[in-house]
């Protein structure tokens, strides 16, 4: 990582990460039934996206942390962020289709009134 320019190595672990928890919380979320895999190709997927969340999690954490003791600090970084994208992955996956809709207007709604979509 010392070949790279500073925080290209971590962008990139980041992306890593989201991109595996998103698959992993599918696989976990939906099952066998919704992906139509066989067992051990079910058994491949989430052992294949556990492990690069593993190994993008470990870049994530050999990386040097800031140590400013001026701002608030989020405890056990990169842990408790991993495990919160994990988890809010999840819950985003279990929501249904109105509910996605709903937020969706109420995107637009706001978008519109704080002035972002101008013409």
């Amino acid at each position: 990582m010392s070949g790279c320019r500073p925080g290209v190595a971590v962008a990139w672990a980041l992306r890593v990460l989201v991109v595996s928890a998103i698959i992993l919380d599918c696989v976990l979320a939906f099952g066998k039934s919704a992906l139509h895999l066989p067992p051990w190709g079910h058994t491949l997927l989430l052992l294949l996206s556990s492990v690069v969340f593993l190994l993008s999690l470990l870049v994530l954490g050999a990386h040097q942390q800031q140590r400013r003791q001026d701002a608030f600090q989020v405890p056990m970084v990169p842990l408790i962020p991993a495990a919160s994208i994990l988890l809010n992955v999840f819950l985003m996956l279990h929501l249904s289709s109105l509910t996605w809709l709903r937020f969706s207007i109420w995107l637009l709604i706001a978008r519109r009134t704080s002035g972002i979509c101008r013409g």
